[in-house]
């Protein structure tokens, strides 16, 4: 599942009206949906497992202020796109390499 990441303590404090607020009032009438609203300690561990994406507000993914383990995968004008690990994750098998079930060659 998507999480949104965020300082949500301060938020609850500080925020005014706004996609925040809806989200975090929201979760207070659904506890499954409230486990989807993260606070930025999450990145340092999803960091270091591969197959994880992280889109931020263009510019954020400036070196030194992410944890380590994320990769640019696309900059963009408004958002950039990231990934978790070192390697891009492999792709499926392309058909010509498969072997169809019972055939010798």
């Amino acid at each position: 599942p998507m999480v949104a990441v965020q300082d949500w303590p301060a938020l609850r404090r500080n925020a005014v009206d706004g996609w925040q607020r809806e989200l975090f009032e929201g979760a207070a009438f659904d506890a499954r949906a409230a486990t989807l609203l993260q606070t930025p300690a999450v990145l340092e561990d999803a960091g270091r497992r591969n197959g994880n994406w992280l889109v931020l507000p263009h510019g954020r993914a400036v070196a030194g202020r992410l944890p380590s383990g994320w990769v640019m995968v696309q900059p963009g004008q408004a958002w950039d796109l990231l990934r978790s690990g070192g390697s891009a994750p492999e792709g499926p098998v392309a058909t010509e390499h498969k072997g169809l079930a019972g055939c010798k060659h």
